[in-house]
């Protein structure tokens, strides 16, 4: 008597494949591929914008890239700013 395999059966007894023909093992070593080439290409990514800041720290006058000196600006104003205000003149105080 013969055995035969249903076409909606996904997979086979003898070793776990799919209905292309794929092993699940070579499937996630594929996967496994595809993580590891996008682990580098954050790597160089992130490597890339390391060196391109350093260029900028190293080519400004302030030793700053011009992100941070903006910021600083800013920060300096937001502290002037708040240095002048006064508090209200009828502040309601509530007992504790």
């Amino acid at each position: 008597m013969r055995a035969f395999r249903l076409p909606s059966q996904v997979f086979s007894n003898s070793r776990t494949t799919c209905h292309l023909g794929l092993s699940a093992a070579s499937i996630m070593e594929a996967l496994t591929a595809i993580g590891f080439i996008a682990n580098v290409i954050q790597f160089v990514d992130l490597g890339a914008k390391l060196v391109g800041s350093a260029k900028e720290m190293r080519n400004s006058v302030s030793g700053m890239t011009l992100e941070n000196k903006s910021l600083e600006e800013v920060t300096i104003q937001m502290r002037d700013l708040t240095s002048r205000l006064e508090p209200p003149q009828n502040a309601c105080t509530h007992p504790r």
